[in-house]
C-alpha cells in the first residue's frame, strides 16, 4: 500500500520526553503541594514520579495519560471539588514549565522535511493539549510541518481510542489503508488497532520495547529510521 499519511504521537516519539517533561513534572508537582511535604510525598507516589531526581516508574500516568488522568490522579490528593478547572490548572502549568524545555530527538525536522518531500502528509496526535501541543511545535520549530494537530480536547477522544486517527484520514481525504500511527506508547499502538490502520512503533520513550514489540511486528529504534524502512519494506511501496 502506498502512504499517504502519517499521524505522529508527540511526546517520546518527536520529543524526547526526560528532558522535555522530567524538569516540569517536578516543578508542578511542588507548586501543587503549595510547601506540603506530606502532599507532595502522596502526589509523587500516585504519579510514579520522584521529584528530587526527575524520576519515572513504568506505568507512570505522567508518560502516556491523558491530562485529564494526570488530574484525576492528583484531585484524589488535592481535593479542589472541582475536576474541570483542576485539569485547566495543570495544563497551563505544564505549558509554562514546558516552554523552554520542549527537546526534539536530533534531525527531526530533517527525517520530517523528506518525509514531506515524498508526499506524504503529517499530523499529530497527542493526549495533551492542543495549546500545549503547539507551544512545544513552535518552540521546536516543527509547526509547519503540522497542519494537522489533534489533542485530548479536539473533539475525537483520547488514545488509545481510534477518534484522532479517523479525524487525520478524513482530514487528509484517503482509504485508511494509506496512513500509518507512529508511536513509542502502547496506547499509541492500541490506537492504532481500534482504528484499523498499522502501527509503527518507536523505542524512544519511556515504555519497554518489549511491550510495543507485542503490538506490532514494526518496532523502530526512533523516527530517523523512518524514511529507510518505508522505502526497504515492499508492503509499504506497493
Amino acid at each position: 500500500m502506498a502512504i499517504r499519511g502519517i499521524l505522529f504521537d508527540k511526546d517520546g516519539t518527536l520529543l524526547d520526553f526526560e528532558p522535555t517533561f522530567a524538569p516540569a513534572c517536578s516543578a508542578v508537582l511542588l507548586e501543587l503541594a503549595d510547601d506540603d511535604a506530606a502532599k507532595l510525598s502522596r502526589l509523587e507516589e500516585i504519579s510514579q514520579f520522584r521529584v528530587s531526581d526527575g524520576s519515572f516508574s513504568q506505568g507512570s500516568v505522567l508518560i502516556a495519560g491523558s491530562l485529564r488522568d494526570i488530574s484525576d490522579a492528583w484531585e484524589t490528593v488535592l481535593n479542589t471539588g472541582d475536576a474541570d478547572a483542576l485539569e485547566a490548572r495543570v495544563d497551563q502549568l505544564f505549558i509554562r514549565f514546558t516552554t523552554e524545555t520542549a527537546t526534539p530527538f536530533d534531525g527531526t525536522a530533517e527525517i520530517l522535511g523528506t518525509l514531506q518531500m515524498r508526499g506524504i502528509e503529517l499530523g499529530v496526535a497527542t493526549n495533551d493539549s492542543v495549546e500545549a501541543a503547539r507551544m512545544h511545535l513552535d518552540a521546536t520549530e516543527l509547526t509547519g510541518f503540522f497542519p494537522f494537530v489533534a489533542g485530548f480536547d479536539s473533539g475525537f477522544g483520547t488514545k488509545p481510542e481510534p477518534g484522532m486517527i479517523a479525524a487525520f484520514v478524513d482530514h487528509i481525504g484517503c482509504d485508511i489503508s494509506e496512513v500509518l500511527m507512529v508511536g513509542d506508547s502502547d496506547r499509541d499502538l492500541q490506537a492504532a488497532k481500534n482504528a484499523g490502520v498499522v502501527g509503527i512503533g518507536v523505542a524512544t520513550g519511556m515504555t519497554d520495547r518489549r511491550v510495543l514489540e507485542q503490538l506490532t511486528p514494526y518496532v523502530l529504534d526512533g523516527i530517523w529510521q523512518l524514511p529507510d524502512f518505508l522505502a526497504s519494506t515492499e508492503a509499504f511501496r506497493k
